[in-house]
């Protein structure tokens, strides 16, 4: 099974916000993170190191401003600094994309969540 654009998938999704990040941990007011259990503030000092690993990306390109393919017809990449959460949140999402393909996904709320639903 071959699934073309996959290497810029990340990419796109990301500029064209189809993937939703937290706001920064230090642009929220201090009172709000304070109330969190530290779990939730892990979460979000994580997620936020990702953002911060995906802006130190950058394609590999030849002398002549094109890119570089691997013998496969992958782009290769490269970047500063750690990319151990960057790498994972791209899988996450392809893993994400690929399951949304399968076609197991159906929209829709199940009755008994209806139910609770109406109640609010």
């Amino acid at each position: 099974m071959k699934f073309p654009g996959y290497p810029s998938e990340m990419k796109s999704a990301c500029d064209h916000q189809l993937v939703g990040w937290p706001p920064h941990w230090r642009d929220l007011p201090p009172e709000t993170v304070r109330g969190w259990a530290s779990e939730r503030q892990t979460v979000l000092r994580t997620l936020n190191e990702c953002v911060d690993q995906f802006k130190n990306l950058s394609v590999a390109t030849d002398e002549e401003g094109r890119q570089v393919m691997t013998r496969r017809g992958a782009r290769q990449f490269s970047a500063q600094g750690k990319k151990d959460l960057m790498s994972a949140g791209m899988y996450c999402y392809l893993a994400f994309r690929l399951w949304l393909r399968a076609g197991e996904w159906v929209p829709g709320i199940k009755a008994e969540n209806r139910a609770l639903l109406s109640m609010q």
